[in-house]
Formats: structure tokens, C-alpha cells, sequence
């Protein structure tokens, strides 16, 4: 339940006093607003339908053309095409498996040793357009691929053993194993 000073401040901006405005998820609550133009996600939203609905808010007003839907969607298609590349290299014994480190740093193209170790970087060479990601932090990436490895988008193996046999210590190890039908 919004409190005064929110339901004030939601009136101010409806109604043009303000230019800004920055929530939580409030688009996907009901608020419409004809003039929107730019909606920016700092984090992945809780679904893809949530996604959908608040991207889906900017320029009611019939101006698309200036507004700005800076979302997360290319992004998230980036991710799944990065993993099916990685997971045809396993499958061609370029690549023995990969974890989610692996698809961050495709992602981000980092120049690190492990994506030049890996020959990983070959997965962006061949771009024709230059991607520039919305989500540009490993934090923000490793959250997005958690969300499509909670949503089953993204399937992983999970391996718990003793790292020697009588041992109590284990290790733990995940490797991503394929992308659902439904991705």
C-alpha cells in the first residue's frame, strides 16, 4: 500500500511536475503513464512475462520513435546463443565442459586466461556488429544466468563428491549441460 509521500510523488509525475521517476517494479503494478520514454532495468525482472509487461510501458502516448526501451531482452537472447556456441564446442570435444564463469566472461568478452586458455574468444570474433550489453557487470550477468538456470532455461549438472576416497571434504563442481525446449 503506497504511503502520502509516494501517492503525492506518483500524482507529481503523472501529471508532469516531475521528469524522473525511479521504482521498483511498479510498471508491472497497474501504473500507466502515457510519456514514458525510457525504462531502464537494473536488474533482470522476476519473469519474462514481468519483463515483457514493463518494457511494454514506454510510448502509450504514440511516440515511439522517442522513446528508449533500454531492457535486458537482447541480453538474455545474447546469453542463450553464447551457451548453445558453448555447448556445440562440447559436444565437437573443443571444449571438455563449461561453468557459468566460462559463459560470463564470453559474455562480457573478458581477456582473461581463462577465455584465452579455452580459445573462448573465437566465440566473438567473427561479429559483424560490435554487442554492447545493457548488463555490463559479472554480478549483473551471473544474476541473469542464475535467473535462466532457475527458470530451467539453462540446464546444469551438478556434481558433489568427497575429493578423495574416506574423505569428509567435498568438492563441488557445475557445468552447464543444455538449453530447455522451452528457451
Amino acid at each position: 500500500m503506497f504511503n502520502a509521500d509516494q501517492k503525492i510523488t506518483l500524482t507529481d509525475w503523472k501529471t508532469g511536475l516531475y521528469h524522473y521517476i525511479v521504482a521498483t517494479n511498479a510498471f508491472e503494478m497497474g501504473i500507466h503513464v502515457a510519456n514514458v520514454r525510457v525504462i531502464i532495468h537494473v536488474t533482470f525482472p522476476i519473469s519474462i512475462t514481468n519483463l515483457v509487461q514493463e518494457i511494454e510501458c514506454a510510448a502509450h502516448d504514440g511516440n515511439s520513435d522517442k522513446a528508449t526501451k533500454a531492457n535486458i531482452h537482447n541480453d538474455l537472447l545474447k546469453i542463450l546463443d553464447i551457451t548453445e556456441k558453448l555447448l556445440k564446442m562440447v559436444e565437437e570435444k573443443k571444449l571438455t565442459s563449461f561453468e557459468k564463469e566460462e559463459l560470463v566472461d564470453v559474455f562480457l568478452k573478458a581477456d582473461n586466461k581463462n577465455t584465452k586458455s579455452k580459445n573462448l574468444s573465437l566465440l566473438w570474433t567473427g561479429e559483424v556488429a560490435i554487442y554492447k550489453p545493457m548488463i555490463s557487470t559479472q554480478d549483473a550477468c551471473f544474476h541473469m544466468v542464475d535467473k535462466l538456470i532457475i527458470k530451467g532455461f539453462i540446464k546444469q549438472n551438478i556434481i558433489i563428491e568427497p575429493i578423495r576416497s574416506n574423505s569428509l571434504i567435498l568438492s563441488y563442481s557445475c557445468s552447464i549441460i543444455a538449453i530447455s525446449d522451452n528457451a
